[in-house]
C-alpha cells in the first residue's frame, strides 16, 4: 500500500512540474516587423528585444513570393529574426508591424522544407504565432 501511495504521490509531482515547464514557454505579447518570406513558404519576422527567441542573419531578399512595401537591401543584417508558417493577413508588406503571441515551435510543429539552390536560404528559429493583431498589446481588449 505504501508502494502504491508512494507511486501516486511521484506521478502527482511530476505532473506538477511538467505542468510548470509548459507556463515558462507560454505564449507573451510581442511585436514584430514583418521582413520578408522565404523560399520554404515562411516569413521573416524580426522580434522586440524583448522576446530572444531569435538570432541574427543577412537579408538577401524574398525567397518566396515578394512582399509589397519598402523595397528590401540586400545584404543587411538584423538581429532576432524568426521564420514563421503561421497564416498573416493577406495584406500583409514589408515593414509593417504586427502584435502577436509567440513561442517557439515544438519538435511535432516545425516544418522541414527545403529551398532550390537559386533562391536565398535563411536558418531561423521557428516560431508559431497566435493572436496577430494590427493593435498594440497594451490596447487589446481581453475577452
Amino acid at each position: 500500500m505504501k508502494k502504491l501511495a508512494l507511486y501516486c504521490l511521484s506521478a502527482l509531482l511530476l505532473t506538477n512540474l511538467t505542468a510548470c515547464d509548459k507556463e515558462a514557454v507560454a505564449p507573451q505579447c510581442v511585436n514584430g516587423i514583418v521582413l520578408g518570406t522565404t523560399c520554404d513558404g515562411a516569413y521573416l519576422i524580426q522580434l522586440d528585444t524583448d522576446m530572444p527567441l531569435g538570432k541574427s542573419l543577412v537579408f538577401q531578399g524574398d525567397g518566396g513570393p515578394v512582399l509589397p512595401g519598402p523595397e528590401s537591401v540586400a545584404g543587411t543584417t538584423y538581429a532576432n529574426v524568426v521564420e514563421t508558417f503561421t497564416a498573416l493577413p493577406s495584406s500583409i508588406s514589408r515593414g509593417q508591424q504586427l502584435f502577436f503571441d509567440a513561442r517557439p515551435a515544438t519538435e511535432e510543429e516545425l516544418v522541414h522544407n527545403y529551398c532550390m539552390a537559386n533562391r536565398p536560404w535563411y536558418e531561423a528559429p521557428q516560431v508559431v504565432l497566435t493572436n496577430i493583431s494590427q493593435t498594440a498589446c497594451a490596447m487589446r481588449v481581453e475577452e
